[in-house]
């Protein structure tokens, strides 16, 4: 499904994949603005921490108008010994179009 291939590529860091899912005009809601364009989607998503990695876990799915509302458990990981650091729920809206990923926005009122 595109919405776990999107989760893996964020959490990998993978530039190339999560291009290849992106829409042309996909835009990354972030606290410090918007990002918008597969370009600006890549650079955004290779973006890590010195030594932890940031790992995305599908908890649920709920259909919205424009894509998908997903629940995931969001998990810093040590890098180096693999082990996990810190997990939060997180609510993220995914918007969907023509078989792509348009938008990411990780929403504020979290589960």
């Amino acid at each position: 499904m595109l919405v776990e291939q999107l989760l893996e590529s964020v959490s990998r860091a993978d530039a190339e994949s999560l291009r290849s899912l992106s829409d042309e005009s996909i835009t990354i809601h972030t606290a410090r603005g918007d990002l918008v364009g597969p370009d600006a989607a890549a650079e955004w998503v290779s973006k890590r921490f010195d030594h932890l990695d940031r790992r995305y876990r599908l908890i649920d799915l709920d259909p919205t108008e424009s894509g998908v509302k997903v629940l995931a458990a969001l998990e810093y990981v040590w890098r180096e010994s693999g082990e996990v650091a810190d997990t939060t729920e997180v609510e993220i809206a995914v918007g969907l179009r023509d078989g792509s990923i348009s938008s990411w926005r990780v929403l504020e009122d979290q589960a």
